[in-house]
């Protein structure tokens, strides 16, 4: 069954004051809502040197008193949780989780009809000037890039973990330093910086805000890939750019900007697999036409709640062919 959790929080404050769910919780556990409101989702997890559009979300039948103080909710953090729980065979109620994290950046209500509705739009933190958030990097002559961004990093937004996985000879004969508005302009800055650093077809460094912290990788620091099962492909995945494809599945939240991913190599002698005469068997149907590790580069969540198709509650993944071991 699909699932969905919105909650916002004051600014400043870790306790929910507004949530609209599909599961609520009922007694000691969460049960699903057969009248729970309409949601609309699209929403881009995105390297910050190569911005997206900033995160929607739409509320379907909200109540009058929320059409009333839509403007309150500007500027209160969000976090929106989806995905599927038990119901139909193949959910995997583990996918589900957190898949967008930030603040409310525009707020805004309508009332056609007998439609109301409540629009946000969610920027995450740090990603516009307007928050003023001043990253300052100083990168000292003969220090390694990672110490100077865990500083860095940690003074600009200090409730945020740094995840840090970029090449160690990142190292510079000479000072940078340079003082940025937000996160997407010091990515930016740095990016070309760090390509120039190491040169050849080296990526260079980037910058991406998940939902509980900051990743920084350069793609040459490779973690064991994650298994993508076959029956989480919808249709085939394709080429969309050079040494890049694109796959979609059901909504998930355990895909993440430069996670490794390995691709299903088939339901063939696997337990459950119905063999038939080589005849008849629908080969193509039964694997996909990609194999090998990829590194995801994009993720974008689009679902429409109540739409009844497969299409419209689900995961668009961008990943980078990597390099046999």
């Amino acid at each position: 069954m699909r699932y969905y959790d919105i909650q916002l929080f004051k600014p400043g404050s870790s306790a929910v004051f507004k949530e609209w769910t599909s599961f609520p919780q009922v007694g000691a556990s969460k049960q699903a809502d057969p009248g729970a409101l309409n949601v609309l989702i699209d929403a881009y997890v995105n390297a910050l040197a190569q911005p997206q559009s900033l995160g929607s979300i739409q509320l379907w039948g909200i109540s009058l008193q929320d059409v009333a103080q839509a403007n309150n909710f500007t500027n209160c953090n969000i976090n929106v949780y989806a995905g599927f729980q038990a119901g139909l065979p193949l959910n995997n109620p583990s996918q589900a989780g957190l898949i967008l994290s930030g603040y409310v950046f525009q707020s805004f209500a309508n009332w056609q009809g007998t439609d109301m509705t409540l629009d946000f739009v969610i920027a995450t933190q740090g990603n516009v000037a307007s928050q003023n958030t001043n990253v300052a990097l100083s990168w000292a002559a003969g220090t390694p890039l990672a110490e100077a961004l865990t500083a860095t990093l940690k003074t600009a937004l200090p409730n945020i973990k740094p995840n840090i996985q970029i090449n160690s000879n990142l190292v510079l004969a000479h000072d940078e330093s340079g003082v940025y508005p937000s996160l997407v302009s010091f990515a930016q800055a740095l990016k070309p910086i760090t390509q120039d650093a190491i040169g050849g077809t080296y990526p260079g460094v980037d910058i991406v805000l998940t939902p509980d912290s900051i990743s920084v990788y350069d793609g040459t620091t490779q973690t064991a890939p994650k298994q993508i099962a076959f029956q989480d492909l919808m249709g085939q995945p394709t080429w969309i750019d050079n040494q890049t494809i694109q796959f979609v599945s059901p909504m998930r939240s355990d895909l993440h900007l430069s996670d490794y991913i390995k691709m299903p190599q088939g339901l063939l002698g696997v337990p459950g697999a119905v063999v038939t005469t080589a005849s008849s068997q629908p080969q193509a149907r039964q694997q996909s036409v990609f194999n090998g590790t990829f590194m995801v580069s994009l993720v974008h969540q689009l679902g429409n709640f109540r739409q009844a198709d497969g299409q419209s509650w689900v995961t668009i993944t961008n990943a980078v062919a990597q390099a046999a071991s």
